[in-house]
């Protein structure tokens, strides 16, 4: 029996393409939010739990995805990247108040779990959030 070079043979009847059978890694996924950081500590970390469980439903999130919170300066800056993200067509939600005195402001955005690609550009120039 003549095997082609490109072909492994493993047991006595599987053939594998060797270019295919070469373990590749997976892509990382990241799940990014971002917070307002203008906001007090115990309401900021309201807020970073809705936009991770709104924007995790967008996407599945492997068990090896990597969190991270990044802080915006406030609202502008938050509602600035929010039409970036929307112009670039990024997967994501807006999460904005219901209640005084924050009623209809923007606090956070949730970014579906993804590989980080050109989100990496998108949002270099936030921090992450340190407690």
């Amino acid at each position: 029996m003549t095997i082609a070079p490109r072909f492994l043979v493993i047991g006595s009847c599987i053939a594998i393409d060797v270019a295919c059978a070469t373990e590749s890694k997976p892509e990382t996924i990241y799940h990014y939010v971002i917070v307002r950081l203008d906001i007090p500590p115990g309401l900021r970390a309201a807020q970073i739990i809705h936009a991770a469980g709104c924007s995790g439903r967008l996407a599945p999130i492997p068990v090896d995805a990597h969190a991270i919170a990044l802080g915006a300066s406030g609202e502008l800056q938050l509602a600035a990247l929010e039409a970036r993200l929307r112009a670039a067509g990024v997967p994501h939600v807006a999460i904005r108040e219901s209640d005084a005195p924050y009623e209809g402001s923007l606090m956070a955005i949730g970014i579906a779990p993804q590989p980080r690609g050109d989100l990496k550009k998108l949002l270099s120039s936030f921090p992450l959030v340190k407690t």
